[in-house]
């Protein structure tokens, strides 16, 4: 299973940090084809009564929709320090800098609520997988990310005049 995880996640993490620009259309190709995956890993990770299931299923969806926005967020992130790569001024790099901040917070939140109502919804024992699982597979793409992308020491900061 972790070689199908960390497969999905070298293919995510290659087509997010290519120098092109991913149209709105692409990208949801991308998380819908990644969404089929995880959903599959879920399935087969988590193991559920029939109960659980019945609870477990339809909040996943919605989460995965709340999801997904978070993730065009982090893309459009990452498109914009790709497109100004190497050439950024402290204010930019500041505010991409934030902005990423911003963006870890909101998906902290995301999975703190929605481990919430998993909870509720089917066990705590599904919620405690699924967070887990999550957690693992969000730290994997992060990973693959960095590793893409140039470490802020190499970018040349342009001094404002």
């Amino acid at each position: 299973m972790r070689i199908l995880v960390l497969s999905c996640m070298i293919l995510l993490g290659s087509v997010l940090t290519s120098y092109a620009q991913l149209s709105t259309e692409e990208i949801a190709i991308v998380q819908s084809i990644f969404g089929m995956e995880k959903r599959a890993i879920i399935t087969k990770t988590i193991k559920m009564t029939p109960t659980d299931s019945v609870g477990f299923w339809p909040l996943y969806e919605k989460y995965e929709a709340d999801r997904k926005d978070l993730g065009k967020e982090r893309i459009n992130l990452i498109q914009t320090f790709v497109s100004k790569y190497p050439a950024l001024s402290n204010e930019e790099l500041d505010e991409l800098m934030e902005d990423a901040l911003e963006l870890d917070a909101d998906q902290h939140d995301l999975m703190e609520t929605y481990y919430s109502k998993f909870k509720k919804a089917s066990s705590p024992m599904v919620a405690a997988q699924w967070l887990q699982l999550e957690s693992y597979i969000n730290l994997s793409i992060k990973l693959s990310i960095q590793e893409k992308l140039p470490f802020l020491g190499d970018v040349k900061i342009k001094s404002k005049k």
